[in-house]
């Protein structure tokens, strides 16, 4: 067997290429093994993160959104997961699980047939070991789609501690001429360590797998019928998750919300630019550096206060004063202006949606003031800002997508912007 050395534990793989009938290939098949080291973990498992990629003819991409690979007649057979899935850098991922199957594991106990338990505190330490046999049904589905690569990463994982010890990469390409559906490729020299998306993936999974007792003790459960997760060989009840697991990965991080205090002394100066598409290009390219702004500059008999979306959990006066006028239509901004932390993607979806509107923007008629803000804190600051009116707000409100993992604060204010800016 193929060997990828890790810190923590080696892995150990074997691909057996699927059988082909006439013109038509079945899926590979992937046996892989981790060898720990000697260590304190002695639960050790495999969880795997899947992200499928579409493609035409022309080798375009056409969606990573598994739902948008069928046509309308035809379910997707993973359609159980999309509570689950998790939008990274506009890229949906989701632990790969199986309908009702309770455990992030890809080898756990609550799906029969396929538990395998490492140890690493034995002499000498235990293997955990895993089969997969991915089929893409590209038959089925739209007919501008003629290949799908799915992106694995398979993780080992201390049961007890929530530790990632080590990854590994692989690739299964299902292609429509000739019907191949799934032929199986390992990157041994891809990043070892566990991926921001994996993490997002994990996280959302536990969001959407985790039910709590009257004693305040979590359990896996089946998301389809919120029952608690079983042991698929002896029927029980499995076991209580362990606290240092949910500490680590359990927690879903809300977005925070806070009031923002301008001093009309200190604003204005920042560099602006007229083109909304550069600016919109940078933000989507550094989210994570990015803000937007909402401001009602039309007649109110009660105030509406500014909204700024962004994934800057510290964003403050100080980087957004730069971007604030002394002008009427930014006068509330003075009076009322919160914060809200947003995720990268739900940025990005409302930074797509506003770029639509780039001719109205740069008419300053609409009661609605945008303002977009990219690099604050930096030498490369700068922004743009244009107004709307309620009806291309209220277009550009119900265009975004939110992304599983969205707080019910960013939710809620989107609906708040919605109510007292967009249409009545």
């Amino acid at each position: 067997m193929p060997v990828i050395k890790g810190t923590k534990g080696d892995w150990e793989y074997n691909i057996t290429p699927g059988k082909t009938y006439q013109n038509e290939k079945s899926g590979d098949r992937i046996e892989i093994k981790y060898k720990p080291k000697p260590g304190t973990c002695s639960d050790i498992r495999l969880v795997q993160t899947v992200k499928w990629v579409a493609y035409d003819s022309n080798n375009n991409v056409v969606t990573t959104n598994p739902k948008d690979m069928y046509p309308p007649n035809v379910p997707n057979k993973f359609r159980f997961r999309a509570n689950s899935e998790v939008a990274v850098n506009g890229e949906i991922y989701s632990i790969d699980y199986r309908k009702c199957e309770s455990e992030p594991y890809f080898n756990g106990d609550s799906v029969k047939g396929k538990a395998s338990r490492g140890d690493a505190t034995k002499t000498p330490p235990e293997n955990t070991e895993m089969k997969d046999r991915p089929h893409t049904g590209i038959e089925s589905m739209k007919q501008n789609i003629v290949k799908v690569v799915k992106h694995f990463k398979t993780c080992a994982i201390c049961v007890e501690t929530g530790a990632i010890l080590g990854c590994m990469s692989w690739t299964s390409t299902a292609t429509r001429n000739p019907y191949d559906h799934g032929t199986i490729n390992v990157n041994p020299t891809e990043c070892k360590k566990v991926s921001p998306a994996s993490v997002a993936a994990l996280k959302q999974f536990i969001n959407t797998h985790v039910t709590t007792d009257s004693n305040g003790k979590r359990y896996w459960k089946c998301e389809e019928t919120g029952k608690k997760g079983k042991n698929a060989t002896t029927g029980r009840t499995l076991p209580p998750i362990n606290d240092d697991f949910y500490d680590k990965w359990g927690t879903v991080k809300k977005s925070s919300f806070q009031w923002i205090e301008l001093d009309q002394q200190h604003v204005g100066g920042g560099k602006l630019s007229d083109d909304l598409v550069a600016v919109v290009t940078k933000s989507i390219n550094h989210p994570a550096q990015s803000a937007i702004k909402f401001t009602w500059a039309g007649e109110q008999d009660k105030t509406i206060s500014g909204v700024v979306l962004t994934p800057m959990n510290d964003i403050s006066a100080e980087d957004i004063s730069p971007f604030v006028y002394d002008e009427v239509c930014f006068q509330n901004d003075f009076v009322s202006l919160v914060a809200v932390s947003v995720t990268p993607e739900l940025l990005i979806s409302l930074l797509e949606s506003v770029s639509e509107f780039g001719e109205q923007l740069t008419e300053p008629k609409g009661p609605v003031i945008v303002s977009i803000i990219t690099n604050p804190r930096t030498n490369e600051a700068f922004g743009f800002y244009g107004s709307l009116n309620s009806k291309d707000l209220d277009v550009i409100l119900k265009s975004i997508l939110f992304p599983n993992n969205e707080s019910e604060k960013a939710i809620e204010m989107i609906g708040y912007l919605s109510f007292n800016m967009g249409l009545p």
